[in-house]
């Protein structure tokens, strides 16, 4: 015991200094007056209620009982699984739930301390619920920064409070572990999962097999020549990799090691040589190499659809999406890429395109057209509230050239136009995550019809029959992804096919009542086509890396379709006779490697509606007030963020839980004039008007002529300053712009 607190302590000292001047450095721009991570703040009018359980302290608005009470009941589940493969059960952490938002993301930060979820689902979402999946994503981080507060770091978080192990994880641990092992359990606590998608691997995949590996500089930094993949996508790769070349403790080993030993240079590679025999380089290499010889034979098993690529090569990365006929020869699709920002363009049937216009921020799945019109939903954020957002669905009209908000204030997704250009039908996703399909009037925009699943089942990306009467859309829930239909009538959802856990996406319907949708039942996203009539099903398009968004020509029965590329999507268009391709569900054999499978088996749990335990939970009211001054961190120095000095002193630096508060405490020592200053600066951003004041006091130097002589002496300055200042910013389709008018005041 005596030997390993010396030895501490010994590495503690030969590593301060270099640590310090490092953590400076890393922390400079988030240290300082309101310099912390703030992602935005919720309404100032909404009432907050929390629950306390034994692991964590859940924070929602009101209204949100219901839910808030289920994600404390999923956190409790994941709080024992998400930790068992790195070995570390983290103290208790914050959870803020944000409802008011369209966006649909989660993250951790560490300064202070807590986890922030945005309960909006996405409309690609695979087989998991949406908060279910969040839980277990960003609970992993918390227990990778978490279990780094040991040995030197632990010593450190006695100096610098809670940016210690904040820091070392921001300077020691790469993105593509943190984002990879998170998708790793993520994946193996799940029947679904990123890791199990073939779309999350795909654009790895092309680019291995068409330009080969790239350097792991490039990989990891990324360029602006060339698509390179997120470190999610390289991240899982290379953490499940290591997990079955190592076992699956490999990553707590290494994490315990830069934990206790945050050594400069590179201590999670040097870690991962000691442990493994590998350095981070040398696994990315192998890692890659297996990869590039399994994808390999894995090609040679395909058998890819004739087809003829309509759209124009591009000089850099470029997406084409979502194609739609607005009349049985023009087609608009939305097309995105590195060198410009997303735009409609319409294309003819030699691929020459003509840009119709450039939308603001689109939001996933959110594009149609038909009957003369292009349809699509924006996101809208609130002026002043950055967790208050909407999403609105657009209308272009190809006649007149014009385009227009036909909803204000809707939380509307993926807008899909019916055949005869009438009506539109959207999902909605209320602020307690309530699922519907609305039908909209194509002219004014007013409900003209809703339809809800008994079990309030996740809604996804509708469609129209030709009948104009009856809808297509597939529907989440614990059992996986199914292809529903809903008549408007009646109001009743029937299941026309059911896929359990394979990904499927975004079915439609042809002129003759037919539906097309995307499935990886093959290990590679392609198309399928069912007959409603029979109930057979067939893969009509295999593809080379993937293939989704299927539409067919009207009056020429021709396929076309979004085809995956090393250098983007692409335009297809199938030049065989109609269904000459097919190929029956049950003769389609899935050549994948099936990662996922070996990491489930690792992890041996599931995080699913049925395995997680209910409890009656106590809901109290979360006031913000006497919770406004939370001590996270400190420093033995003073840190002016503003004027990037560095300048001896001490500071203590306070955040709440919800962002709004943020105050630091210090004494600022100026080496010129060998005196110091105390002071206190502090914003509160609850209030629509942001409240900015500062106190400060401290000894100047100053002297005095009395004949040939001068005099030295000291007087107290003090200074109370106090403004008010409101950031708006605003968006108008692909303009982004803000306002902050100020007051301020000093004494």
């Amino acid at each position: 015991m005596f030997s390993e607190i010396k030895e501490d302590a010994t590495m503690l000292t030969t590593t301060l200094k270099t640590l310090f001047f490092g953590f400076l450095l890393a922390l400079l721009p988030v240290l300082g007056f309101g310099q912390y991570y703030i992602w935005g703040q919720d309404p100032g009018s909404l009432k907050w209620k929390q629950i306390r359980t034994e692991h964590f302290h859940v924070i929602f608005s009101e209204g949100y009982e219901a839910q808030g009470s289920y994600v404390a009941d999923v956190l409790e589940l994941t709080y024992e699984l998400g930790s068992l493969s790195l070995g570390h059960r983290p103290r208790k952490v914050p959870v803020i739930i944000h409802n008011q938002t369209v966006v649909s993301n989660g993250f951790v930060s560490w300064a202070p301390r807590r986890l922030e979820i945005f309960s909006n689902p996405p409309q690609n979402n695979y087989a998991h619920d949406w908060l279910e999946q969040l839980a277990v994503h960003e609970f992993r981080h918390v227990v990778q920064v978490d279990k780094l507060n040991q040995g030197v770091t632990h010593y450190l978080s006695f100096l610098l409070g809670e940016q210690a192990p904040g820091a070392v994880f921001g300077l020691f641990v790469p993105m593509w572990f943190a984002e990879g092992d998170a998708v790793a359990v993520e994946t193996g606590l799940s029947n679904s999962g990123r890791g199990s998608m073939p779309s999350f691997e795909q654009g790895l995949r092309a680019q291995v097999l068409e330009k080969g590996m790239y350097s792991f500089e490039k990989a990891f930094f990324g360029s602006f020549k060339d698509y390179v993949p997120n470190y999610y996508e390289l991240g899982y790769q290379m953490v499940a990799a290591g997990r079955l070349q190592y076992g699956s403790d490999i990553w707590e080993k290494v994490m315990t090691d830069v934990g206790r030993k945050p050594i400069p240079l590179f201590p999670f590679s040097r870690s991962l040589q000691k442990h493994a025999g590998v350095s981070e380089q040398q696994h990315y290499r192998q890692t890659f190499e297996s990869l590039d010889s399994a994808w390999r034979e894995q090609d040679r098993r395909i058998n890819p659809a004739s087809m003829e690529v309509i759209t124009q090569p591009n000089s850099l990365y470029t997406d084409y999406r979502y194609p739609s006929f607005v009349n049985d020869t023009l087609l608009v699709a939305l097309k995105t890429g590195l060198e410009e920002i997303p735009r409609v363009i319409s294309i003819d049937q030699q691929g020459q395109e003509q840009t119709l216009f450039r939308p603001g921020l689109v939001n996933t799945h959110g594009f149609s057209a038909g009957g003369g019109k292009v349809v699509w939903t924006e996101q809208r954020t609130d002026p002043r509230w950055e967790h208050r957002s909407w999403s609105e669905v657009h209308v272009y009209d190809l006649e007149s050239g014009k385009r227009s908000r036909l909803t204000r204030r809707t939380r509307f997704f993926a807008p899909s136009i019916s055949f005869d250009g009438e009506k539109i039908v959207v999902t909605e996703v209320s602020e307690r995550n309530e699922y519907a399909l609305v039908v909209l009037d194509a002219q004014s925009g007013q409900e003209v019809g809703r339809l809800t699943t008994p079990a309030n089942e996740f809604l996804m990306t509708p469609a129209w029959h030709p009948d104009n009467r009856t809808l297509i859309a597939v529907a989440l829930d614990e059992t996986g992804k199914r292809i529903v239909t809903g008549d408007m009538k009646t109001g009743d959802f029937s299941t026309v096919f059911h896929a359990g856990y394979e990904e499927i996406s975004r079915p439609s319907f042809t002129e003759k009542g037919e539906i097309l949708f995307t499935g990886a039942f093959s290990g590679l996203e392609g198309i399928y086509w069912l007959n409603t009539k029979t109930g057979d099903l067939a893969q009509v398009v295999s593809s080379k890396y993937g293939a989704r968004d299927a539409v067919v020509q009207p009056g020429k029965q021709k396929l076309l379709w979004s085809e995956y590329t090393a250098e983007g999507y692409v335009i297809a268009r199938g030049i065989n006779k109609e269904h000459e391709d097919m190929v029956p569900l049950e003769r389609v054999e899935n050549h994948s490697l099936k990662l996922h499978a070996a990491i489930r088996e690792q992890e041996g749990g599931l995080v699913t509606r049925s395995n997680v335990g209910r409890q009656v939970r106590d809901i109290k009211p979360y006031y913000k007030f006497p919770n406004l001054f939370n001590l996270h961190s400190w420093s033995p120095a003073y840190i002016d963020a503003g004027n990037i000095e560095v300048r001896p002193g001490v500071a203590l630096y306070f955040q709440d839980d919800l962002s709004t508060s943020v105050a630091v405490l210090g004494y600022d020592y100026d080496l010129n004039e060998e005196v110091g200053t105390y002071s206190l600066d502090y914003s509160y951003q609850g209030w629509y008007p942001v409240v900015n004041l500062y106190a400060g006091t401290g000894l100047r130097p100053a002297s005095y002529r009395q004949g040939d002589n001068i005099f030295p002496f000291f007087f107290r300055e003090s200074a109370l300053k106090a403004g008010f200042s409101l950031p708006l910013t605003f968006r108008n389709y692909e303009w982004y712009y803000g306002i902050n008018p100020s007051v301020r005041l000093a004494f």
